[in-house]
């Protein structure tokens, strides 16, 4: 089975499609999120169950924030997860995500983190010179948001180009290419 997503601002529906391409699921889609304001980005994946679990980006508020829904496998909407199981110890969810990017005033930086740990999250340039340092100390477990403003130590605004965002921490590394354009 396939699963595919489809919006436009501000909705988002849900296709199931069986192998032959054809709609499993209400013809015109399951309405996945009908707020109001402007919902994004949507991503699906299976749940194991022959349902999916959907996930975008929301402004329903004032800034953007996550949500997800999950589809049981009839099409119907899932309820609200009533807990939540702990990953085994030595499972890693470590991982840095940018955005907008390119970007030309401030760029968001969200990192998730699986236990307290040491960590540095900094900008370089293209030759690993560095721009800013923007998080240093002991992170807490879980999700972590950063905006660089495009500025460098000094305060001033950085040129156009490519810059190296790195998150550091627990002994491992991740770096991003980000592009600022002025």
């Amino acid at each position: 089975m396939r699963y595919n997503l489809t919006y436009e601002v501000p909705d988002i529906f849900a296709q199931k499609l069986d192998p032959d391409g054809r709609p499993a699921w209400d013809p015109e889609g399951v309405p996945v999120c009908t707020a109001e304001n402007s919902q994004t980005r949507p991503r699906v994946v299976p749940d194991g169950e022959g349902g999916a679990i959907a996930v975008w980006k929301d402004m329903r508020k004032a800034y953007f924030d996550l949500y997800l829904q999950r589809i049981l496998a009839d099409g119907t909407l899932g309820g609200a997860p009533t807990s939540v199981e702990e990953y085994p110890s030595g499972l890693q969810h470590f991982y840095l995500r940018e955005f907008p990017n390119p970007f030309n005033s401030s760029l968001t930086l969200v990192y998730s983190l699986p236990e307290e740990t040491p960590v540095r999250l900094a900008v370089y340039d293209i030759s690993g010179s560095p721009v800013r340092l923007l998080v240093s100390g002991y992170g807490e477990p879980g999700l972590h948001r950063v905006t660089w403003d495009g500025r460098d130590e000094e305060g001033r605004p950085v040129a156009s180009g490519i810059y190296i965002v790195r998150l550091e921490a627990g002994g491992q590394r991740i770096a991003s290419k980000v592009t600022m354009v002025r």
